[in-house]
């Protein structure tokens, strides 16, 4: 039978490698997945997949959070914390995203530029032909 303190160390080690699976995993498997649907939404299969792991990477995190005041060295303590630093980070980092996007520098210049050189497209004017 394990003693209190060896059981929860087990169990602490076990959630943190599933933390660090699941992350994994978050990039691994949407990467390795085919694109499905067309048109607009295709490939939406893929930011849903990562999405859903690192939903239950946070379930995890929140999990290991809350174990880190009963973890006996600092070294687990800090261990504890730093998936949900990890979290916290991503969670600005797309928001900092989704913010520079909205309201970041755009070119309003024309979209319709072919490459180095070519110049906007002019139509020759069209001439009644003589018969």
């Amino acid at each position: 039978m394990l003693s209190n303190g060896m059981s929860r160390g087990w169990i602490f080690w076990a959630i943190f490698a599933g933390w660090a699976g699941l992350m994994g995993l978050s990039v691994i498997v949407p990467m390795s997945t085919a694109p499905t649907d067309f048109g607009f939404t295709k490939g939406m299969n893929r930011i849903s997949l990562f999405f859903q792991y690192q939903l239950a990477a946070t379930a995890l995190a929140i999990l290991l959070l809350l174990l880190a005041r009963s973890q006996t060295t600092r070294l687990r303590v800090w261990l504890a914390r730093l998936p949900a630093i990890v979290v916290a980070l991503q969670v600005l980092a797309l928001g900092a995203l989704i913010g520079w996007a909205r309201f970041g520098p755009h070119n309003t210049g024309p979209t319709d530029i072919g490459p180095p050189g070519s110049g906007p497209v002019q139509t020759v004017p069209k001439t009644e032909a003589t018969d």
